[in-house]
C-alpha cells in the first residue's frame, strides 16, 4: 500500500475571511476544507488519566500526584468513598469520573493563608490552575445555557492556558503527553471550523457541540473492549 503525503493547504477565502480575526489560530486544512476531531468524551478521560498517572503531572512548577489530590480533596471535605472513587487510577473509560474529578478540582476554594503552609497553599494554587484549564474545556459541553459564542469563549481560554502550562519552564510531556496536546489542538480546532462551515450554510441554525466527535465509533470501540479486552489487531481491524 502506498502512503502519499498530504501537505496542510490554507482554508477557503470564505472561511478565512471569519477565522482571520483569531491570533494565533491555526487555519491550515486539508483538500476540501477538511479538518481532523477528537472525540471530546476520549479527550476528557485522558485528560483525567493523565493526572492520576503514576508519575504525576507537573503544573506551573509542582508535581500533581495521585497523594496530593487526595489530601486538598479531603480537607474540602468530600466523603472518602466519593473520593476514592473518583480517584480509581484503574478505571480508564469511565465517562463519569472523567467529568467528577475535574469538577471537584476546580471547586476546591482558595487554602487559608492562616492555618496552611506556604506549600499547601502553593500546591492549591496549582490545583486551581490546572482546574482552570479542566473548566474551560469540559463546561462548554456541559452547561445547556451558554451561548455558542460563550462556549467558543471558553475553548480558546483553555487552548491558551494549555500551550501556557505545556511550554511553562520547557515542562511539555511532564506535564500532559504531547499526543493529548495535540488531540486537545485539534478538537477545538475542529470546533470553530465545524461552526463556520455550518453557520455559512445555516446561519439562523443552532449549533450543539455535543453532536461533534466520534459516537459511533467509541461505541463500537466499548463494545469491543467489553468482548475481548485490550487487544490491539482486533482494535485496529
Amino acid at each position: 500500500m502506498k502512503l502519499t503525503y498530504v501537505a496542510p493547504l490554507a482554508c477557503t477565502s470564505a472561511i478565512y475571511g471569519l477565522l482571520s480575526n483569531l491570533e494565533l489560530f491555526d487555519t491550515f486544512v486539508s483538500i476540501d476544507d477538511i479538518t481532523a476531531d477528537k472525540d471530546y468524551k476520549h479527550v476528557f478521560k485522558r485528560l483525567h488519566n493523565t493526572i492520576l498517572c503514576e508519575k504525576g503531572s507537573m503544573v506551573h512548577g509542582i508535581k500533581l500526584t495521585w497523594g496530593l489530590i487526595r489530601k486538598h480533596l479531603s480537607n474540602n471535605g468530600l466523603p472518602h468513598i466519593h473520593i476514592e472513587h473518583i480517584l480509581n487510577p484503574m478505571d480508564k473509560q469511565d465517562v463519569v469520573l472523567a467529568y467528577h474529578l475535574p469538577k471537584d478540582i476546580w471547586s476546591l476554594p482558595p487554602a487559608d493563608p492562616n492555618t496552611s503552609n506556604q506549600h499547601y497553599i502553593e500546591v492549591r494554587e496549582v490545583l486551581h490552575l490546572y482546574g482552570q484549564l479542566c473548566y474551560h474545556m469540559v463546561f462548554p459541553y456541559l452547561c445547556t445555557e451558554l451561548t455558542l459564542a460563550e462556549q467558543l469563549k471558553h475553548l480558546s481560554a483553555a487552548a491558551h492556558l494549555l500551550l501556557v502550562l505545556y511550554v511553562h519552564e520547557d515542562t511539555r510531556s511532564h506535564f500532559v503527553p504531547t499526543p493529548l496536546f495535540v488531540d486537545i489542538g485539534i478538537m477545538i480546532k475542529n470546533v470553530f471550523f465545524c461552526i463556520v462551515k455550518a453557520k455559512m450554510d445555516h446561519p439562523l441554525d443552532p449549533f450543539f457541540l455535543v453532536l461533534l466527535g466520534t459516537d459511533r465509533l467509541e461505541t463500537l470501540f466499548g463494545i469491543l473492549r467489553t468482548m475481548v479486552g485490550n487487544d490491539a489487531n482486533l482494535d485496529i481491524l
